[in-house]
């Protein structure tokens, strides 16, 4: 956790797995803002980053339903640590893959927990990354970025 104090506004920054913080380092209803941008469930193929050992404990090979399930447990623990009427800004791509992803989170997002997508921007990047699979596809310099609010 990092403490900062910008222009008489004190700020707390946790940089740590979200779930473990909000369980046991935040008071309910407390937060003003959530910025996320959760690991993006991409790697089915040989290669991919389960095999580089791109991340200390989460598996970035869930099963599509499975995904949708973690992400709305997250959204259901931002619920419990948020003020009411605030935001959680959701940075989110998808895999080759799947590129029918994000609109399914967004919607079970929507469907099954107390948040409501209120805008959505566009995240454009220098390059596009990740890289694709293959030299014939597409590589996208994009990203979403979602906008929930309760």
């Amino acid at each position: 956790m990092e403490e900062t104090n910008i222009n008489n506004s004190f700020f707390k920054i946790y940089n740590e797995k979200c779930e473990d913080t909000m369980k046991n380092n935040i008071l309910p209803k407390s937060i003003d803002l959530i910025f996320t941008s959760p690991p993006y469930n991409m790697t089915k193929r040989k290669g991919g980053y389960a095999d580089s050992g791109r991340y200390d404990e989460f598996q970035d090979w869930k099963e599509q339903e499975e995904y949708i399930e973690w992400t709305n447990s997250i959204f259901n623990n931002f619920d419990e640590v948020l003020k009411e009427n605030k935001l959680v800004i959701y940075n989110f791509s998808y895999s080759i893959e799947n590129p029918s992803l994000p609109y399914k989170i967004v919607s079970s997002i929507e469907n099954n927990t107390n948040f409501t997508l209120v805008d959505t921007i566009i995240w454009k990047k220098k390059c596009g990354l990740p890289f694709p699979a293959n030299k014939y596809r597409l590589s996208r310099n994009w990203e979403y970025i979602w906008i929930f609010c309760r």
